[in-house]
């Protein structure tokens, strides 16, 4: 099962094409804190992931009925 964990994302950039996972608040607090140092003026906000949605059901499309009596060697 998957546990919450903290993202950071520069408000003015926005979030990075690959994103890193902190596992805990103090990891990203930290992480917001060296941005804002290297960005003056941009706001660093620390993102919290409370959740997830999964579907859990695959839908099988035909694109045509097989003759399964068809005597295609393979």
């Amino acid at each position: 099962m998957s546990q919450p964990f903290y993202i950071v994302i520069n408000a003015r950039l926005g979030p990075s094409s690959h994103p890193h996972k902190h596992e805990t608040f103090h990891e990203a607090q930290h992480e917001a804190e060296r941005i804002a140092s290297i960005s003056p003026g941009d706001k660093v906000f620390v993102l919290r992931a409370v959740g997830f949605a999964v579907k859990k059901r695959a839908d099988w499309v035909d694109f045509e009925q097989p003759d399964l009596d068809d005597e295609i060697p393979f």
